[in-house]
């Protein structure tokens, strides 16, 4: 009689088990369809931005620089006030346009991660004049492009905004991007400054690009120093698919 109890214990026991293991199972495809359905409409979106963007490139801001030229000839000729303040205002409208071409697909990402990084970068220093931004990198870039690469220069972006608005000491970041035997290590640094109210902000960034695109992410906060570190393996490369319907 006892054997039998124990023989029925110990079947309700393997069968509870096999039913945690085949439930995690469920989860673990579920969070994986998932991650994968969100992959591609974050990749069919940003496809759709590049195409705007390079409709931007190709048509309008040539069709604002041939009008401009104009004005600038048409100013020459006659010295009018009033047109000169025409022309200042132009100069403004062709850059937000070219701008608002730069946030809808960033330069150079489609070719190459470290022009795309170092792009950015700069246009961030000619943002911040008080800010430093050290770019270390190899002299060569042979990853090719990878699906990621939209992402994590979003990740840049937004980390820059994060800590330029919240981090009033930070006066000198120190960036560093290699790529050894086909994994991306990306490290931004920020010494002798203080995290405020931003740990939550960088927690959130963390997961996200762990949601999205996968590798390692994290963040740590030592001595005064903020540092946030990327790493992901890339072993194929990646041809962009198209977005026409």
């Amino acid at each position: 009689m006892n054997q039998a109890v124990l023989d029925l214990s110990t079947c309700k026991l393997i069968v509870f088990e096999i039913v945690c293991v085949l439930a995690l199972v469920g989860l673990s495809v579920s969070y994986f369809r998932m991650r994968h359905a969100w992959l591609w409409w974050s990749q069919r979106q940003f496809l759709r931005s590049h195409e705007e963007a390079e409709i931007i490139r190709d048509r309008l801001l040539q069709q604002s620089f041939t009008m401009r030229r104009g004005l600038e000839s048409a100013l020459i000729d006659t010295h009018d006030s009033s047109l000169k303040a025409c022309l200042e205002q132009f100069n403004l409208f062709h850059q937000s346009l070219n701008a608002l071409s730069d946030r809808l697909s960033p330069p150079y990402i489609e070719d190459n991660l470290l022009l795309a990084i170092t792009h950015l970068l700069n246009s961030w220093k000619s943002k911040q004049t008080g800010l430093t931004i050290e770019f270390e990198h190899p002299s060569v870039w042979h990853q090719a492009t990878h699906p990621s690469d939209a992402f994590l220069l979003e990740a840049i972006n937004e980390l820059l905004r994060i800590i330029t608005v919240n981090v009033l000491t930070a006066k000198v970041i120190f960036v560093s991007l290699n790529n050894v035997n086909h994994q991306v290590n990306l490290e931004i640094r920020i010494p002798n400054t203080e995290t405020l109210n931003i740990r939550a902000d960088l927690k959130h960034l963390t997961q996200a690009m762990h949601f999205l695109v996968g590798g390692h992410c994290s963040f740590s906060y030592q001595q005064q120093t903020l540092t946030w570190h990327y790493r992901q393996q890339r072993s194929t490369a990646f041809a962009p698919p198209t977005c026409k319907d």
